[in-house]
């Protein structure tokens, strides 16, 4: 009997707190199975429920250590990995340095995580309740990230870096802070090597700030708590994406957010690499075939790309996939989900899925567990803010009032208390990384000035016909760079370029015509020296790039005429539409109420 039949109840049993587990009788007889060595128990526990394991363990001391012994949970943990391939997490190797009570931890989640995806029949596990719940200052969140499927890194708007000990009975204070951090996190990574834990975090001014925390691992009780000291930082790389040995690679390097590179840490040579801006046209997460694929049951399917890329059914605030690439966890409006990469049908042409599936518009993975997020017709998600440990079944999701939703697959018998206060009568920030918010968008009213104006008006700056060159009097907010909705906002957060940006030239017609008849509003918009097209409405938004060498002197002679000459590029420049839906999801939920 395998333990991957184990029932519910078992799991939910073995997941409490291993240490209040204990012989029922500390006076049992002993009898000829309970004097066996552990060399000849520890075999036979790969042969039975993990419920009976229990049971064993409730007979007698011998027993009970028995079943505790670090050298029968690698057995059973090897075996697992070998014969079942349960996601397993790369930090919980080598085994041998793994306590007993992690691994055994591990054991339960991972075979009961593959057991229901294995049985799961389509439908989702919608669940009204977290697990626990962090409460931070409101609009403090900014960045998360998970660590060894028990510790949070957070990090609030005034750049501080917080380390909560999701194991912790109660959440009232971090167990550790660090406050020398400059900017916004863009990029994490975590190594565990021979000397223990290392994480190196990338911030948005071009800074590498590297920690060795001694972090517990999960179910693991130490006497010392953890600090986050700094052992070494750096500058002139950004968005740190991963780690090889000695090798970082980054794809911001030398103060350009387009120059991506591996770095040597110990030379501190660097490769520069060269690649473009993504073009992308749907909204999907795509599995990709990763074993037989006559058997759709198999967890052979890694999930291959996570990207929103527009008209998704709901706004997404943030994918993030385990490391391992087999789940995902998806923040969306008004709920947290755990997803898995199992196709809806594997057709014969296997190697052609997701080809077809894109064609055919089919949602190519699966959401095991959905968690409803509470207060969320005025609680917005934080862009971005969204951790999974893939292996553990945890889901983590930053909110605009400072809540810190913590989500897990495989729930305690009995959770966490989760007390929250009721949330002020105030609006939180869609975005603190752009904290001024304009008063109105051009499809609600794009000239806010003290007069309505009407087609006699004369056009300040008009250069033709229906263009003028005076954004900033008419737009006074576009060109803002902490605006909301700017432009700076727009070309960074949808186009996926860097700055400067800035509005130059513009359509006209949106100054006297109503909202419903406005059919969007033109712009060229300069970034970084390049001139770009730019169509916006309030469900649509297209970008077009000019020929190289244009300038803008070069489009306003084409409005007045004197040249002909095509200079737009037919290819489409989008990077991610995730931002616009986020976007148009706030300014209907605060922008409408505060006016009504």
């Amino acid at each position: 009997m395998s333990i991957l039949s184990s029932s519910a109840q078992a799991v939910q049993v073995i997941s409490r707190q291993h240490s209040t587990i204990g012989p029922t009788s500390t006076t049992a007889t002993c009898t000829a199975f309970t004097k066996l060595p552990l060399e000849v128990i520890a075999p036979l526990l790969l042969y039975v429920e993990l419920r009976d394991i229990l049971n064993i363990r409730q007979t007698c001391k011998h027993l009970f250590a028995q079943t505790k012994n670090h050298k029968a949970w690698i057995r059973i943990a090897k075996s697992l990995i070998k014969d079942k391939g349960v996601v397993w997490p790369s930090w919980a190797f080598p085994l041998t340095a793994i306590p007993a009570s992690t691994i055994e931890d591990l054991v339960v989640r991972t075979t009961r995580l593959s057991s229901l995806m294995n049985t799961h029949d389509w439908e989702i596990e919608e669940r009204k309740s977290f697990e626990a719940v962090i409460q931070r200052p409101w609009d403090s969140p900014i960045w998360l990230d998970l660590v060894r499927g028990r510790w949070l890194l957070l990090q609030s708007v005034e750049f501080t870096v917080e380390l909560w000990d999701l194991d912790a009975a109660e959440y009232y204070q971090p167990i550790a802070t660090y406050v020398g951090l400059k900017g916004v996190i863009n990029g994490a990574v975590h190594v565990e090597g021979t000397n223990g834990l290392e994480i190196t975090l990338s911030t948005t001014p071009f800074a590498v700030y590297k920690f060795a925390p001694d972090l517990p691992y999960r179910s693991e009780v130490r006497a010392v708590e953890p600090t986050l000291t700094l052992f070494n930082s750096f500058q002139g790389y950004s968005s740190v994406k991963a780690r090889r040995g000695q090798l970082l690679a980054f794809a911001e390097s030398g103060g350009d957010r387009l120059r991506a590179c591996i770095m040597d840490e110990t030379t501190r040579s660097n490769v520069e690499l060269s690649f473009g801006s993504e073009v992308m046209k749907w909204q999907a997460v795509l599995v990709t075939p990763q074993a037989d694929l006559r058997d759709p049951t198999q967890r052979g399917y890694k999930i291959d790309n996570v990207s929103a890329l527009g008209f998704g059914i709901e706004p997404i605030y943030g994918i993030r996939t385990g490391e391992n690439g087999y789940r995902s966890a998806m923040l969306c409006y008004g709920r947290l989900s755990l997803h898995y990469g199992r196709p809806w049908e594997v057709p014969d042409n296997g190697e052609h899925y997701v080809a077809e599936a894109m064609e055919q518009d089919i949602d190519t993975s699966h959401t095991l567990v959905s968690w409803e997020i509470p207060d969320f017709e005025v609680d917005l998600p934080r862009p971005g803010c969204v951790a999974i440990d893939e292996a553990v079944g945890i889901c983590i999701a930053a909110m605009g009032s400072g809540r810190i939703w913590i989500a897990d697959a495989v729930p305690r018998v009995k959770p966490k208390r989760v007390d929250v206060a009721p949330l002020p009568n105030k609006t939180a920030l869609p975005d603190p990384r752009w904290p001024e918010l304009p008063p109105s968008y051009y499809w609600d009213n794009f000239y806010s000035g003290p007069q309505p104006l009407s087609k006699s008006d004369p056009i300040i700056d008009e250069i033709a016909p229906g263009w003028s060159t005076a954004v900033d009097h008419y737009w006074p907010w576009r060109n803002n760079p902490k605006a909301y909705g700017g432009i700076l906002w727009f070309v960074e957060n949808v186009m996926g370029l860097p700055g400067p940006a800035t509005s130059l030239l513009f359509s006209t017609n949106a100054l006297f015509e109503s909202k419903r008849d406005i059919l969007g509003l033109h712009e060229y918009v300069d970034i970084g020296g390049k001139i770009f097209w730019v169509l916006t409405n309030d469900d649509l938004v297209e970008v077009r790039s000019t020929i190289d060498g244009t300038t803008i002197d070069d489009v306003i002679a084409i409005k007045q005429k004197r040249q002909s000459r095509a200079i737009t590029v037919e290819e489409e420049l989008i990077s991610d539409y995730m931002p616009i839906h986020q976007h148009l999801t706030w300014y209907s939920l605060f922008t409408h109420s505060r006016e009504t």
